[in-house]
């Protein structure tokens, strides 16, 4: 478990892992600026709302989950109208940003904090994201979810060797983050859709960038 492991995995990174990794959360800020725009919140409140709703979802269902709660608010509906792929727990919290509150002030999950952040300010150098695939990069082996929270491993000295890399690198920490998290999933085929015959997608393999309007929300049922 150590630096180390990260240089491995950044050594196997191939073109796309870097090309796409380098650019993730300007792409996620994008798509966060635009379902503000679509639907008429601040970024900080969408981008509030998406990083609640991230823990244990998938990136298209933090999507969906997200305008779904966005279009249940905007119709004056309560949190329990609207379906999410996650934690009715998150739901809740990612309700409160859309009311208004500042996400960092009712937060304390450091995942969750520097998920937030790096999507606010992608240029930041301080945040970086550790979730159980970095966890298992960091420990050069394939963790499942449930063995990487036992293995009670220090966020904040993975996210320090994250930084030494990206030092060494000339990169913003957050991008060596998201360019090893690609290179571990692709690696154990997790979720990739690269390599498929899919013209549409060139230069975006890892289909990060998604217009609002492709966005299928959730089922909203509410019966006052």
């Amino acid at each position: 478990m150590s630096v180390d492991n990260l240089r491995r995995t950044l050594d196997l990174a191939d073109r796309i892992d870097r090309q796409e990794g380098s650019r993730s959360y300007q792409i996620h800020q994008r798509n966060m600026c635009r379902l503000a725009l679509r639907y008429g919140f601040t970024r900080a409140a969408v981008t509030g709302a998406f990083s609640a709703l991230s823990p244990n979802n998938d990136f298209l269902g933090n999507l969906r989950s997200t305008a779904t709660l966005l279009i249940a608010k905007r119709e004056g509906l309560p949190c329990s109208a609207a379906t999410v792929s996650t934690y009715k727990a998150c739901a809740l919290r990612a309700w409160r940003c859309l009311e208004g509150e500042d996400f960092l002030a009712f937060t304390k999950g450091k995942k969750t904090r520097a998920f937030y952040l790096n999507i606010m300010d992608p240029m930041d150098p301080e945040p970086v994201c550790v979730d159980g695939h970095m966890i298992s990069c960091w420990a050069g082996k394939r963790l499942t979810m449930k063995e990487a929270v036992r293995v009670k491993a220090p966020y904040d000295r993975i996210a320090d060797d994250v930084r030494t890399v990206a030092l060494e690198q000339g990169m913003i920490p957050n991008q060596v983050q998201a360019i090893l998290w690609f290179t571990w999933k692709r690696l154990h085929r997790s979720k990739y859709v690269g390599c498929q015959l899919d013209l549409f997608r060139l230069g975006d393999q890892w289909a990060q960038e998604i217009l609002p309007d492709d966005i299928q929300p959730f089922p909203i049922q509410w019966n006052p």
